[in-house]
């Protein structure tokens, strides 16, 4: 027995039809978001979660704080893209800035993933308080301009910055390609140091930046050299600094308020 032409076209239709049914509901499921809104335990401390709403592409917009101790770091930006959270989070009391990405475990109630801070790195898991299913979340609303977005590739470098060694402000002297700066950094016992001169030089990625800087109080002389973090971008630059020969990491971290 053959079969036609017309009835082989019309067996290809319905198996196709019928493929798709089984294709389409894994695919809905997929981007189903679990509600992750809560407290969130772990080794380092804990973690509040909110969902805000929804971007335009359908990610859950994430706001809350990682809290270690009484310290608490706000986090600045935070998404959660079907099954992967992603999170920017500030410790001034450090100061720096830490980036994690999490993949959820909704049926369980776990997240695991890893922190990134400064070019240190590690495992961190968090269990959600209570334990138990996530139930999905179907009534976000569309956030068009969200207020938060992720650490910029692309910068300036003059104003206020949170450093490991007090509050840096930085002024640009000139609009050149390779822009020239000068500033002070101010030491939490209030000492002032001047920074005579400096330059950031724009590159695909980031740039770097360079200062020369003189403290009054033991008449001594330095330089530094900061790049951004591959993490973090203009959010937090990560530099060494030389003085007199001794030598040492310098982080310069923009404050969790600060709109670029």
């Amino acid at each position: 027995m053959t079969i036609s032409g017309a009835a082989r076209h019309f067996c290809l239709i319905m198996l196709s039809g019928f493929i798709l049914s089984l294709v389409m509901p894994a695919a809905q499921a997929a981007g189903t978001l679990r509600n992750i809104d809560g407290t969130w335990d772990s080794k380092y401390g804990v973690i509040e979660l909110k969902m805000e709403g929804q971007s335009k592409k359908g990610d859950a917009i994430v706001s809350g704080s990682y809290i270690s101790g009484s310290n608490v770091a706000p986090i600045a930006w935070g998404r959660l893209e079907n099954s992967v959270l992603k999170i920017e989070y500030y410790m001034k009391w450090r100061p720096m800035w830490g980036y994690a990405e999490f993949i959820l475990d909704g049926d369980q109630g776990v997240m695991r993933g890893k922190y990134f801070q400064a070019g240190t790195s590690g495992e961190w898991i968090l269990n959600r308080r209570g334990g138990g299913s996530l139930k999905s979340r179907t009534d976000l609303k569309t956030i068009a301009n969200p207020a938060t977005e992720r650490a910029p590739r692309i910068f300036s470098v003059e104003g206020k910055w949170d450093s490991s060694f007090g509050e840096v402000n930085l002024k640009g002297t000139s609009l050149a390609v390779v822009k020239q700066l000068n500033g002070s950094f101010t030491k939490p016992d209030g000492k002032v140091a001047k920074i005579t001169f400096g330059s950031f030089m724009r590159q695909p990625g980031g740039g770097i930046l360079k200062i020369n800087y003189e403290c009054p109080w033991n008449k001594s002389k330095g330089t530094a050299q900061f790049r951004p973090d591959q993490n973090m971008g203009g959010r937090m630059l990560v530099g060494v600094y030389n003085e007199g020969g001794k030598t040492g990491p310098w982080l310069l971290c923009r404050p969790a308020n600060y709109k670029f």
